[in-house]
């Protein structure tokens, strides 16, 4: 059974089975292997955005 990276975004990338699976998907097909790693990157500086720009506002209004 296969897992995609695309249908499972709770996943990190940081994850020993996920990254496994990305360098899986890549080998397969490196267009949707950098596709998929791309969405992880891009999940995981959104949330950090979000904590930050949450912490801000906590900040701010005390």
């Amino acid at each position: 059974m296969s897992i995609k990276i695309q249908n499972t975004p709770n996943r990190a990338a940081f994850d020993v089975k996920s990254a496994q699976d990305l360098r899986t998907q890549f080998q397969k097909d490196p267009q949707e292997g950098l596709k998929a790693a791309s969405q992880q990157f891009e999940t995981l500086f959104l949330q950090m955005v979000l904590k930050r720009v949450c912490g801000m506002r906590r900040r701010r209004t005390g």
